[in-house]
């Protein structure tokens, strides 16, 4: 009897060979989907590289959806142009660009020439989000109380939020 791939309970022809499915490995709990626990650094390391593997996913399916749909040869052009550019301000950037500011960052603009490297990125939000957990902690042991302040990027949410701050 011919069966579909997805059919897994078709019986086989007469005659034919019966395939034994093995059982399913067993995997001790320690080796499940937590990342490594031998120390803060492993721990670190392995969030950053999670995240940043997360992120380039979500860029590279961005790209491969722009060149959905297009010719081979016109995706294939068009990543080379791309990759060609980005190579050219890779040069141009030089070795130690992270803190090179922007020339009108004192009018409001973004204060950086460049956005951070993804990997530098992922590592100092890693420890704001350990530092805000051990403050939060600390929080509720002591019980005190917080008052925060933040500034809204746009007039609209500086709006939303004064009125929501002030609600009781």
């Amino acid at each position: 009897m011919a069966a579909n791939k997805s059919d897994r309970t078709a019986v086989p022809a007469k005659g034919a060979k019966r395939t034994v499915k093995p059982a399913p490995r067993r995997r001790r709990v320690k080796s499940g989907d937590t990342g490594p626990t031998s120390g803060a650094a492993a721990v670190e390391r392995n969030a950053v590289d999670e995240n940043i593997s997360s992120a380039t996913e979500a860029e590279t399916n961005a790209l491969q959806d722009i060149l959905a749909g297009r010719s081979p040869v016109d995706a294939r052009q068009l990543a080379q142009a791309l990759l060609r550019k980005q190579q050219k301000r890779a040069r141009e950037a030089g070795a130690e660009t992270e803190d090179e500011l922007n020339a009108d960052w004192r009018n409001g603009g973004y204060p950086y020439k460049y956005l951070m490297p993804r990997k530098s990125y992922e590592r100092q939000k890693y420890r704001l989000q350990v530092e805000l957990l051990k403050f939060q902690a600390w929080v509720r042991e002591s019980g005190q109380k917080v008052i925060t302040c933040s500034r809204a990027a746009t007039p609209r949410a500086r709006a939303a939020r004064s009125s929501a701050s002030w609600s009781t």
